[in-house]
């Protein structure tokens, strides 16, 4: 998948092979790059954590030390990646002499370092981090979209949506499991019930819908739900990589309405709104 550049299908596969070896260095790496390569909006910073993983479990790996002066040189931490690159200069001598090592030295070497010493001392100091992170939806209209656990053992994790859905991951994995149509415009609000299987969920329209597992037969089941189940998640995850890669730039309001119009394009029967609105 790497070398087809799917890179959301080899992280997807890579973070379930994680999920049975934590602590193998050649996965770490592995995702590290994919990241990297993917490019989404706080990539650069899973692909660090990836890399400084693998080399406090091997210091020695060359390979590992390379991947972690590139996530330092992407997330703009330049003079940081320049003292490691020269630590690796000296450590493996012959590895600093290939194309890539030459071609990365260059690149610290002419990139900014502007305002980059306030983001070394973050990244150097103690502050808490997350442990899983939830990809597909996104949040650019309004200023609220929540999020819950759900399940008997709390096994999945729900938020909304500004493309007129909601999502339902593996918490554990962090896997997307389904994407539901909940509103029109925007899901603001996702609650489940304290005991009982039932999904609370509420938009810009003026209703709450209530969601619940259906004892229908499979036909018409399938026919009754067709409309507000999204199981077409490869799709959904390429519409949300184009959206990443434009949140990662300057957003102006021209381009916000053209990351809606593309997301709402998957199901004709919903129109876009053409409006910031408040939650």
């Amino acid at each position: 998948m790497f070398y087809k550049k799917d890179y959301y299908g080899a992280i997807r596969l890579y973070s379930e092979c994680l999920q049975l070896f934590p602590d193998n260095i050649a996965l770490l790496n592995n995702r590290s790059i994919a990241y990297l390569k993917r490019g989404w909006k706080g990539d650069n910073y899973a692909a660090l954590r990836d890399a400084v993983k693998a080399t406090q479990l091997d210091s020695s790996h060359e390979k590992g030390q390379f991947r972690l002066i590139q996530c330092l040189e992407a997330l703009g931490l330049n003079t940081l990646a320049a003292k490691r690159l020269d630590e690796f200069q000296r450590k493996f001598p012959e590895g600093a002499m290939s194309s890539s090592v030459k071609n990365l030295d260059k690149k610290i070497a002419t990139s900014s370092s502007s305002a980059e010493n306030n983001r070394e001392e973050t990244v150097s100091s103690s502050h808490h981090d997350y442990t899983h992170r939830y990809l597909g939806h996104f949040n650019c209209q309004t200023d609220i979209k929540e999020s819950n656990f759900f399940g008997p053992n709390q096994e999945y994790i729900l938020a909304g949506s500004d493309d007129t859905r909601f999502f339902l991951w593996d918490r554990t994995t962090e896997k997307l499991m389904k994407v539901f149509v909940g509103d029109t415009h925007t899901v603001n609000c996702v609650q489940p019930h304290p005991t009982l299987p039932i999904i609370a969920t509420s938009g810009l329209e003026k209703v709450v819908k209530l969601w619940t597992p259906q004892l229908l037969p499979r036909k018409q089941q399938e026919d009754s739900t067709e409309e507000y189940v999204i199981d077409s998640l490869e799709k959904i995850f390429q519409i949300s990589q184009q959206n990443q890669e434009s949140l990662a730039n300057e957003m102006n309001m021209s381009t916000r309405m053209f990351m809606i119009e593309d997301i709402l394009s998957i199901s004709d029967e919903y129109n876009n709104p053409n409006a910031c609105a408040t939650s």
